[in-house]
């Protein structure tokens, strides 16, 4: 049997490429939410650092798609343009053109834009240029061509690239048709050289999650369940009166936020604050004692601006009058010229000379005399405009220091309401977060008094108190002006918009701060991911190094004895795993089918109570002065159904007939969903683990009883378990920590199956309701989903909490099964690591010749990446194994060593892990 195909070596092969294909290191997902007009585009672009790279309008809402921004690895702008298929728009154009039907059930050619029908017709007319029957719009195929394709660009220069783009994203309201906007469903922007996506940050610009469109929607939804962060952007004059952090764009979104375990995930972006009315902030928040001593100097630089002003017209007024006199100067210098011009004529025709040449001499005196003083006016008037033009210069000295003083105010005023929003915006979180203990409260004290309520049921402990404060305190905030950034960074945004007004720098503007936030993310993400490889790969090496150099065993006889011991052994510790799994299936057990099944009862018997009384709401009296307070229009109640209870109303905005009954359901199950998969089953995980490694190592020293009795030497099985144990405690880690990602992943999942269940046991009367028309085809639809609702609500919320728990059980299932094979993982590496108790010394030599000088390189290397990156070294020096014999050689195909790989660090020597890094390191590791 050659070295290549000996079972070890095959073993190592299958590990090698499985650490291949584990060695790219996690994406930060960055999902930005908020209100049409909160400015998310605006901030992206200044965030990627292109101006306009990104679709924004200040007349209209553009982007109607979910946008994912990535960086590209080449110099090209590029983007998929990603189209819905044939049949989700056909859906949806179905839907349009019923919404364009009146109550009288004729269409209606010139709707209200802001309405239901209104927005409909928009969007028809959009794609079409017109608005028609199904049939005709069938066979227009401009635009509809393009269903269920992906459209690819690809452009070197920005503007060319923005300019392709916008065709696709951006609503032209030319009304002549032949737009992509509304058959969009996703758009993949790709952008070179962009500093804020290189550590693999990826920004998703989520329009909404309630979209008008269901294939939009369920993208949006499935984004925001796997991003790795939230974004909540908002304008900051709306931050703080609008409650935003508080209401959290709705009561379901900050609920799933808190189930899916991502409320710490959070941090609120105030856009526009460059946008002020100083004189406001100052009154609002006390700033006149700041801000009065640069007020004076206004005072002041306005008063002398004032009197050089009116110095300037006073000498406007004396270089009048100077004109005035040098015009007469003028003309009677001219009038003695024709005097003496008339003597010097007489004196030709017969004039006595004497007489005419002293009247010439008198004329010309005076002339003299009117020119000094005409010379001495025209000095007189430039020594004036010279004091004039200083005035000016002076006065513009002055605008320009007001103005800087204005700015300071402006700036001084920014900030206060920077901090203020911040403060306020980290209040109305802590309140958001109390509110929904509160309700879990509510609910909780409908149930029985009887039921047992455990520690981890109790919604109003004083360490809830703790950790709602500690949450609120560390959320981050942040208020930006993207406009500002890139005015101070874009010449030619200058030009088009004029200078800053507010900022001097940018660090003002936060962007600087926010990037650097999103570095941070990043960099914890990747250093963590990449610790996760070093240690996945330094084991790997530090397994192999303790297998070839291991001496092996001699004698046939001990080799098998040390064969059956440990198969004997491992049998026992696969039995003795079997209670530690049935201790972890009781604590699920009690944290699913207690915790969590006894709120969801609760939530059962609230939602049963409640279900009527939300249901009439929706078809209550519309309350004009505020929608919230009222039922909702005929035409969005009937849009609503169409789409099976959920719609996106321009006027009465999102709009969830299911959630709305699921809400009391969840209500009562929210705070303690929290609790199990954000505390207590990781808890109950961390003791399986460490039990787990408590039989492992009672395996080691019973194991370690029974072998010394063999002639394999003390030393040699002390070090193996030392390995053991070393590659136990790693390998459980990680797959521990893997199997928490997992959990959380699926318990997303599982979390949002209430309200899809309400909704198919809704699916009836919405068909009913979708079929009404005609007069009073209103109040029947009412009177039958009040009809619906009151005789299927206990069947719909029991229908509903069975397949949550249902979920719950198969995940419970799922939990157990990863943990039963980490357990048959770990017994499997320990047959590697004692596999050389069995193994002949000339097998284990053959391999040592193969592969030692690869190995001991990878050692080393790896070792200096253990120290780079501050980790705990697992390799423990070893004597240097005995030489070869002379007759010995690698094989041919065999490389001595082919390890080269360096260690990539930074400028300032700090560790640099790439995925190039390691897919180097991996390759160069033995060719088997």
């Amino acid at each position: 049997m050659t070295v290549i195909q000996q079972p070890r070596v095959q073993a190592w092969i299958k590990d090698v490429c499985k650490l291949k294909t584990k060695i790219a290191l996690p994406k930060t997902i960055i999902a930005v939410v908020g209100d049409t007009g909160a400015g998310k585009s605006s901030l992206m672009n200044a965030l990627v650092g292109y101006a306009d790279i990104l679709p924004t309008s200040g007349m209209r809402a553009c982007t109607a798609a979910v946008v994912e921004v990535v960086a590209n690895k080449n110099n090209l702008f590029q983007a998929d343009i990603e189209f819905l298929s044939e049949r989700e728009w056909n859906d949806e154009l179905n839907l349009l053109l019923n919404d364009l039907i009146g109550s009288d059930g004729k269409v209606k050619t010139k709707p209200d834009l802001q309405t239901t029908a209104g927005i409909a017709w928009l969007k028809v007319k959009a794609v079409y240029g017109m608005v028609a029957n199904i049939k005709k719009l069938s066979s227009m195929k401009t635009v509809t061509r393009w269903l269920g394709k992906i459209k690819k660009i690809s452009e070197r220069d920005p503007k060319a690239f923005r300019a392709v783009i916008d065709r696709y994203v951006e609503s032209t309201d030319t009304g002549d048709g032949n737009q992509f906007w509304p058959i969009v469903r996703q758009v993949r922007v790709y952008l070179p050289k962009c500093h804020i996506l290189s550590s693999d940050a990826v920004l998703v610009d989520l329009p909404g999650i309630r979209d008008a469109n269901a294939a939009r929607d369920k993208i949006a939804k499935e984004y925001l369940k796997n991003s790795t962060a939230v974004w909540v952007v908002a304008s900051i004059h709306r931050a703080v009166d609008d409650k935003t952090a508080k209401d959290l764009l709705g009561e379901s979104f900050r609920r799933q936020l808190l189930m899916d375990g991502q409320y710490g995930s959070v941090a609120f972006i105030c856009t526009k604050t460059d946008d002020i009315r100083p004189t406001e902030i100052i009154r609002a928040l006390n700033l006149r004692d700041k801000c009065q001593p640069i007020e004076d100097e206004i005072t002041r630089l306005q008063v002398e601006k004032s009197n050089k002003e009116a110095k300037i017209q006073e000498i406007e007024g004396i270089l009048n009058e100077l004109v005035v006199e040098m015009d007469e100067i003028k003309d009677e210098i001219q009038t003695l010229r024709e005097g003496i011009a008339d003597i010097e004529d007489g004196v030709e025709a017969g004039m006595d000379d004497d007489e005419g040449s002293e009247a010439i001499q008198n004329l010309q005196s005076v002339m003299d005399e009117n020119k000094q003083t005409l010379r001495s006016k025209r000095q007189e008037r430039k020594d004036q405009q010279n004091y004039c033009h200083q005035l000016q210069e002076q006065i513009i000295e002055i605008i320009e220091k007001i103005h800087s003083s204005q700015r300071e105010i402006a700036l001084i005023s920014v900030q206060a309401r920077n901090e203020y929003s911040k403060k306020q915006i980290r209040r109305d979180f802590k309140a958001g977060l109390k509110e929904m203990k509160r309700k879990a409260g509510v609910a909780q004290e409908t149930s029985d008094e009887d039921e047992d309520d455990d520690s981890y049921m109790d919604c109003s402990t004083r360490a809830d108190e703790d950790q709602i404060g500690s949450t609120a305190d560390n959320l981050r905030v942040f208020t930006v002006s993207s406009t500002e950034h890139m005015k101070l960074t874009n010449k030619d945004i200058c030009r088009k918009d004029g200078d800053a007004k507010v900022f001097d720098n940018t660090e003002d503007t936060q962007i600087p701060a926010l990037r650097e936030f999103v570095h941070e993310m990043t960099s914890m993400r990747r250093l963590q991911g990449t610790e996760k490889l070093i240690k996945r790969v330094g084991q790997f090496v530090l397994d192999m190094e303790g297998y070839i150099y291991d001496e092996g065993t001699e004698h046939k006889s001990t080799r098998a004895t040390a064969m059956s011991i440990f198969r004997s052994h491992i049998m026992k510790l696969k039995e003795k795993c079997a209670p530690v799994l049935n201790t972890l299936s009781e604590s699920i057990d009690d944290l699913f089918n207690k915790a969590i099944k006894n709120k969801m009862a609760d939530g059962v018997l609230h939602a049963v109570g409640s279900a009527e009384r939300i249901g009439a709401n929706w078809g209550m009296k519309v309350n004009k002065q505020n929608r919230k307070d009222g039922g909702l229009p005929w035409a969005t109640y009937k849009a609503t159904v169409d789409r099976d209870g959920v719609f996106q109303s321009p006027t009465s905005g999102p709009i969830d007939f299911n959630e709305d009954l699921s809400e009391p359901m969840y209500n009562s199950i929210t705070i303690v969903w929290d609790k199990v998969f954000s505390g207590t089953l990781w808890r109950a995980l961390d003791a399986c683990k460490t039990s787990i490694l408590v039989v492992i190592r009672g395996f080691t020293i019973e194991i370690q009883q029974q072998l010394t009795g063999l002639d394999v030497g003390a030393d040699r099985i002390t070090r193996i378990n030392q390995q053991h144990m070393t590659s136990a405690t790693t390998k459980i880690g990680e797959l521990m920590s893997l199997l928490k990602e997992y959990i959380t992943e699926r318990q997303r999942g599982v979390s949002r199956v209430v309200t899809p269940k309400v909704q198919e046991s809704m699916l009836p009367s919405y068909d009913h309701c979708r079929g009404e028309s005609g007069n009073g085809c209103f109040a029947r639809m009412k009177g039958h989903m009040s009809k619906h609702i009151s005789t299927s609500k206990y069947l719909m919320f029991d229908q509903a909490s069975t397949e949550l728990l249902k979920q719950l059980a198969i995940l419970q299932e799922d939990i157990l099964r990863h943990v039963q094979n980490i357990c048959e993982s770990l017994c499997e590496d320990m047959m590697t690591i004692y596999e050389p108790l069995w193994e002949a010394p000339d097998h284990i030599q053959k391999l040592r010749v193969a592969y030692s000088d690869s190995i001991q390189a990878l050692m080393d290397d790896v070792k200096d990446l253990y120290e780079e990156a501050n980790i705990e070294d697992p390799i423990k020096p070893r004597p240097p194994p005995s030489p070869p014999s002379e007759t010995s050689a690698p094989p041919k195909s065999l490389p001595n060593s082919t390890c080269s790989s360096t260690m990539p660090l930074s400028s300032s020597g700090d560790l640099l892990i790439t995925d190039s890094w390691f897919t180097s390191t991996v390759s160069e590791m033995p060719t088997f």
